[in-house]
């Protein structure tokens, strides 16, 4: 009894020891595309809320958003990731009590919005908002979308 106790508690103080230093980065889960990978992503969405105001008036608020975003991987480094992201036009339209509002969110023909994102799928930095070719009509936009709501990246 009195054997196994030491050689457990040796096996438990040296077991870090034993771990070589790079080891963990060899095991943890990280996202990375190689440099060319192209991704799109497709949205589709719609919400619809009711409810009374204040005054007890019905609200009705109905908004959807339906396009794609294509994503291009310029250059990975260890830590983060650019991409060129591009799109035809998000389509966001949303009915209000009084009225209806609706944008389409897209860029510049020819021109890729450069986004860098970390090992997480999380944006870090959007480098030139200047090639997104919008107006806000619903104070929506794609940097909002990709900050809030843009998935991770597909794990290789």
């Amino acid at each position: 009894m009195k054997k196994t106790l030491v050689l457990s508690l040796g096996f438990i103080l040296f077991w870090p020891l034993l771990l070589a230093p790079g080891q963990a980065e060899k095991t943890a889960l990280r996202f990375g595309p190689a440099a060319g990978t192209a991704l799109t992503y497709g949205i589709n969405g719609q919400v619809n809320v009711s409810g009374k105001d204040f005054f007890g008036k019905d609200l009705t608020l109905d908004a959807s958003a339906q396009g794609d975003l294509r994503l291009a991987v310029v250059s990975p480094s260890r830590d983060t990731i650019l991409a060129g992201l591009t799109t035809s036009g998000i389509e966001v339209r949303a009915q209000l009590p009084s009225e209806t509002q609706s944008q389409t969110l897209r860029t510049t023909e020819g021109k890729s919005l450069e986004v860098v994102f970390n090992r997480m799928g999380k944006v870090m930095d959007i480098r030139n908002p200047d090639v997104l070719a919008q107006q806000n009509v619903l104070n929506f936009s794609i940097p909002q979308i990709l900050r809030d709501y843009f998935p991770a990246f597909p794990a290789q």
